[in-house]
Parts: structure tokens; sequence; C-alpha cells
């Protein structure tokens, strides 16, 4: 990476905000205005102290900035492709605005990198399968910030399909309503080939389709997949 992208990308990211300024002990403050190596022992373990304090600092800062660039604010569309409108016309301008704007991802992880919020994908799937194929991102407000994400995947078998959905619109998921437990305290509702639950303020529905499966056997996949989608 170039020595200005660097530069950039940390440039937001103070050492110090104004209540730890305020409040930093002398020696603290030293490190953020600059410390006068002339006045250390050269080789003394004044200066090893001071050195192992500094890349510390330094450090946990970088940390920091990378934290907070994970997820975009609103929908990335920079590597999404927006599919076209069809039977707009004659619809008014307030019409159109009710409408979402639906894009496609190219792969999984273009559509996860472009999310406003973050999310998982099974990596375990329930039958052979080249992962998920079929992405859709729909921007129900035309400013990136509610987004329903949909991901297929499909097996040889066109019978058999694993479908994902996510939103951060508070668009609750229907029909499920038996009670089941996931990982990390999580509790989800299961229903007929599908299951539901919420985290951290994201709507999840999953939906499985495979005739070849008891009942008990498709609870048990969904759940699975289920828990492979909670983030710890």
């Amino acid at each position: 990476m170039a020595e200005s992208e660097r530069t950039d990308q940390y440039e937001d990211c103070p050492l110090y905000s104004s209540e730890e300024k305020s409040s930093a002990k002398p020696y603290d403050r030293s490190l953020k205005q600059g410390i006068d190596f002339t006045t250390l022992k050269t080789g003394g373990w004044q200066m090893q102290k001071i050195k192992i304090i500094f890349l510390l600092l330094f450090s946990l800062l970088l940390m920091g900035c990378q934290s907070n660039s994970g997820q975009p604010d609103k929908l990335d569309t920079t590597h999404l492709e927006k599919d076209q409108a069809i039977g707009l016309d004659g619809l008014t301008k307030s019409q159109r605005n009710s409408i979402p704007i639906s894009y496609t991802a190219r792969s999984t992880e273009i559509a996860l990198k472009a999310l406003p919020f973050k999310m998982s994908v099974p990596q375990k799937l329930p039958f052979v399968s080249k992962g998920f194929t079929n992405i859709s991102i729909e921007d129900y407000k035309h400013n990136g910030k509610e987004i329903d994400v949909k991901f297929i995947a499909f097996s040889k078998n066109p019978e058999i399909f694993l479908m994902l959905d996510a939103n951060n619109h508070n668009a609750e998921y229907v029909g499920p309503n038996q009670t089941v437990k996931l990982k990390n305290g999580v509790k989800g509702k299961y229903g007929v080939r599908a299951i539901i639950f919420r985290k951290t303020g994201i709507n999840y529905g999953i939906t499985l389709q495979d005739p070849a499966l008891t009942p008990s056997k498709l609870k048990r996949a969904l759940i699975d997949l289920a828990n492979q989608m909670i983030i710890d």
C-alpha cells in the first residue's frame, strides 16, 4: 500500500479523544506531543520502556481504525450490478420511490462487503453445491440504509435448494412459530422448512427445501445453518 493511502486510511482516527486529552497523564501527553529522546540515556532501560509503550499505543490505534472501517455506513454499490427496472412507465415519482432499487452481486464476498451491517453465511451446506450463486440486494428507501439481501444456493437436483434472507429495517419474517434455542442465547422460531431469528437488530430467515429429509433431520439442518450464521 502506498504511503499516501495509509495516511488517508488513518487520518480520521486520532490517538486521543478530547476527553482523553484532558485526563491524560503527563507522560501520556509527552507521547502525543513528542519526547525529547536526547534527554534519555541511549540503550538505557527507560529508552526501551518508552519504545515498547509507543509500539503498543500505535498497535491499538491501527486495530481501532481497522474495526471502525469494517462495514460501510450505507450500501456500497461500487461492485454491485443495478437491475434494470421494468414497468415503471406511467408511475408517479412517489410510486417509483416506493419500489426498492434492486442490485445483483456476483459473489458472496462482494455482497457481504457491500452491506451496511455485518453478516455471516453458512460455510457448510447440507447438500453438495457450488455455493450461493443467486444473490440479490434491495434498497428500500433509495438511500442505502434499509436493506434486504437474499442468498440462494442450489443442488444438482433442482428440487433441493437453500435460501437465506436478512434485513435491517424491522421487516420480520412470518410463518415459523415453534421456539427453538440457538447458540449464544439466541432464540429462533421454526416452522415447515424454515427458521427465523433476530440478532443485533438484524432479522434472518432460512429456508431449506429437500424432499429427502425427514422433518426431524430438516429441523436439525436448519438449526445448524442458523448457528453458523450467528457471529460471536
